[in-house]
């Protein structure tokens, strides 16, 4: 209850800064959804140490408000629920069987993290290229509603189902470039590409803590590519 209670005024409040300035003008609602493709950089603090993470995916579904500022200029405000996180499969040698054997196992690990991500973006129309070209930038909010790490084992099929304590919030910036199909009256259904550049880490790990210990020091930071299809009322 407290986290959603934070959620929900964090969220507010991006949004409120981002409207009350435009509050006078044409409103177009929209929905959208999709699929997001994600995966992790780790920046570990150890000589040497490196840990590439695979890409895993997930879904995005959001709701906006366009503001038209000019013909070829609007500002939208966006709340999104995203999918995060990395998936990775590795392999081990596990000594099995009568008589015993070495087998290959192929394990998954999966780190996901799940957002409610507001955002106040610049909608910039292309009309050089195509009158349903558009580019969009602006700042973003990420704000933690679910973390799941697990590790799921294919001949054993062990299933290890734990959390980190991932950051609550995430600052960053949504880049992204669409293309809207219809010309004539409203609703109107478009194409996204989004990527979303983070500018705060998602994890850090402190060897200072007690509980850590031993373990090295190391960020997480979220990388998060998404492409859906929308309409706008």
């Amino acid at each position: 209850m407290f986290r959603s209670t934070c959620t929900t005024l964090l969220v507010a409040v991006v949004l409120l800064l981002g409207t009350s300035a435009l509050a006078q003008t044409p409103l177009k609602l929209g929905i959208k959804a999709g699929l997001s493709f994600y995966d992790q950089t780790y920046d570990i603090n150890v000589d040497g140490a490196s840990f590439d993470p695979g890409t895993g995916t997930g879904f995005s579904v959001g709701l906006m408000g366009d503001y038209a500022v000019t013909p070829l200029l609007a500002v939208r405000t966006e709340l999104s629920y995203v999918q995060k996180g990395s998936k990775t499969q590795a392999e081990v040698f596990i000594l099995t069987g009568d008589p015993p054997a070495f087998v290959v196992d192929t394990f998954v690990v999966k780190d996901r993290v799940d957002y409610v991500s507001a955002s106040v973006i610049g909608r910039f129309s292309l009309p050089l290229l195509d009158q349903g070209f558009y580019l969009l930038a602006g700042p973003r909010l990420d704000v933690r509603v679910n973390d799941e790490y697990t590790i799921d084992g294919a001949i054993d099929e062990e299933r290890i189902s734990t959390g980190r304590d991932y950051e609550s919030t995430v600052f960053g910036a949504t880049l992204g470039l669409g293309y809207q199909f219809s010309k004539g009256p409203l609703p109107k259904v478009f194409v996204a590409a989004d990527y979303h550049l983070d500018f705060t880490d998602a994890f850090t790990q402190d060897s200072s803590d007690p509980e850590k210990v031993g373990s090295p020091d190391y960020t997480i930071r979220n990388r998060t590519i998404l492409v859906t299809v929308g309409m706008r009322f």
